[in-house]
């Protein structure tokens, strides 16, 4: 069985998953420093894994503009990151393979993949909160865009 761990960093907050399979079997929230957002991370991965099995991967959604393919965080005003390497960063300090993805394309990849199939192949979403973001999926594919 797989076992992933979810982070989700907001503007106050980061909210984690510990996943078995598909089930989410732990979830923890702790605010943060934004200057050590990496050990915060750390110290949270540590204690979702503590008397568990460690994660085989793990996810990270964050506001602003994300280049997934290389886990650079780009620009996230709202979280005073420019240029971050989040993705590399937590692979050196956890030894896990770590993919960073936008916030409102995990949420709106999320609601589709839930779904299973009801809405269809093809779907756009809006996100309004702090900011506002947006997904989009063609033929079941979510859409990342040359830049990220």
């Amino acid at each position: 069985m797989t076992i992933s761990i979810g982070f989700d960093i907001g503007g106050t907050k980061i909210s984690a998953a510990y996943i078995v399979g598909q089930d989410i079997v732990a979830v923890q929230r702790l605010g943060y420093n934004r200057s050590e957002l990496v050990s915060d991370i750390a110290g949270l991965y540590k204690e979702l894994v503590s008397n568990r099995e460690p994660a085989s991967r793990i996810g990270v959604s964050c506001a602003g503009l994300v280049d997934s393919r290389s886990g650079i965080v780009r620009f996230a005003g709202n979280l005073g990151m420019d240029q971050f390497p989040l993705g590399p960063e937590l692979e050196n300090t956890l030894g896990v393979p770590v993919l960073v993805e936008n916030d409102a394309r995990c949420a709106i990849w999320g609601e589709f993949s839930k779904a299973q199939g009801s809405l269809g192949k093809n779907v756009a979403g809006l996100v309004l909160g702090t900011g506002v973001g947006g997904g989009l999926i063609i033929d079941s594919k979510l859409i990342i865009g040359k830049n990220g």
